[in-house]
């Protein structure tokens, strides 16, 4: 996500100061995402129930974490 969005805040903020310069970019970070994504699905073919468990785990903690900062807007 966050190589991701490196390309799409420099394509919707042409014009802002560029705190630190990406090598080879858009390719790197391109490269960088598609390869993220390769190891996701091969996670996901290899080992479905290890992937259904982590996803479990983050799906138990989404409401618990809105909840929380519910609480502290409020």
């Amino acid at each position: 996500l966050c190589a991701f969005s490196v390309i799409i805040f420099r394509k919707k903020l042409p014009t802002a100061e560029r705190s630190y310069k990406v090598w080879g970019y858009p390719i790197i970070p391109l490269l960088f995402v598609g390869c993220a994504i390769l190891l996701l699905i091969n996670t996901i073919i290899t080992s479905p129930t290890s992937t259904a468990i982590g996803l479990g785990i983050i799906a138990t903690g989404w409401p618990v974490y809105h909840f929380y900062f519910s609480k502290i807007k409020a």
